[in-house]
């Protein structure tokens, strides 16, 4: 008889149908509140077994087990990624020594870093030659004005 009400009420086997009557479905006229005035730990016990607080709480458990686990997984991703990404720059420089396109041991970080540095002193130059234009006695071909230039670089 309980499979058959487990079945068509839609209830998980092993769930206890004395206590979901009494208390969920069946409840006599005047004593819905009943449980309410009882005391805490009863209201815990009754409220507990229809709402299946055990089973979601050991659900938990096992996701935390599960969530471990994926990170567990992404962390041994991440070093394999970094461990590979640490490989391609050694080839990179190693192919950039070999084909001699930049100097050893700068790399590409070092190479940008020095390009960077080349463009700030370009910049400055412009901007001395410009101020060099406007000073008197400092116009094109003079000799002052290279030195002054030169000093400042």
């Amino acid at each position: 008889m309980t499979r058959f009400l487990w079945q068509h009420l839609g209830l998980e086997p092993g769930t206890d149908l004395d206590g979901l009557f009494r208390h969920a479905i069946g409840v006599p006229q005047g004593t819905l509140t009943a449980i309410f005035l009882a005391p805490v730990a009863e209201r815990k016990r009754t409220f507990d077994s229809l709402l299946k607080v055990e089973e979601y709480r050991r659900s938990s458990d096992e996701l935390l087990k599960t969530v471990r686990f994926v990170e567990q997984q992404v962390t041994a991703v991440d070093i394999k990624l970094a461990r590979a990404e640490g490989e391609i720059v050694r080839i990179e420089l190693l192919e950039a020594e070999k084909n001699g396109s930049c100097p050893p041991k700068i790399g590409r970080r070092g190479l940008r870093r020095l390009e960077k540095e080349v463009g700030l002193k370009r910049e400055r130059v412009a901007a001395l030659d410009g101020l060099k234009m406007s000073l008197p006695g400092f116009g094109p071909g003079s000799k002052k004005a290279g030195r002054v230039t030169s000093r400042l670089i």
